[in-house]
């Protein structure tokens, strides 16, 4: 959803949180977003952070 962007977009600048960093399960915010299918995120995550589609989680 669109609020999903933007408490993205506030953590990512304001706390400056790295999207590339992962969970316990080796899982990026990337992954989180396709498993949810927040299309917006990944959108915004694929073209401002150009973050890695071939990152694998622990799974």
């Amino acid at each position: 959803s669109e609020g999903s962007l933007d408490v993205m977009k506030y953590l990512i600048n304001t706390h400056h949180c790295n999207p590339m960093t992962t969970n316990n399960n080796g899982q990026t915010v990337l992954h989180v977003a396709v498993k949810h299918m927040h299309v917006n995120v990944v959108r915004y995550l694929l073209n401002e952070y150009n973050c890695d589609i071939m990152a694998a989680d622990k799974d």
